[in-house]
């Protein structure tokens, strides 16, 4: 299931990093990091607003923003490392 789900995941991003888009024409790392986010926050609101929950949130705004922009830091340089290795040679480096 998830083990799965993740492979393909990895992949996908791998093809859109590498894929020839044309000339001079490069995808921007930041860009597909926000439509992550943004597909990631919609799920995650749907399902609260189907179990009934609260959107408010447990801790203070400011706690999350520190851990929120290492994490979006994270995923860029993810994105951007498979210019140059592949997905598998990553996630080795990573483990």
């Amino acid at each position: 299931g998830i083990f799965s789900t993740l492979l393909v995941y990895g992949f996908v991003q791998e093809s859109i990093m590498t894929q020839d888009w044309g000339p001079n024409v490069k995808i921007s790392s930041l860009f597909l990091v926000m439509c992550n986010r943004i597909t990631s926050l919609s799920i995650a609101v749907l399902a609260i607003l189907i179990r009934g929950e609260t959107l408010k949130p447990v801790a203070p705004f400011q706690s999350y923003l520190l851990i929120a922009f290492a994490n979006m830091m994270a995923t860029t340089c993810q994105y951007e490392a498979l210019r140059y290795v592949s997905f598998p040679t990553q996630t080795l480096g990573k483990t």
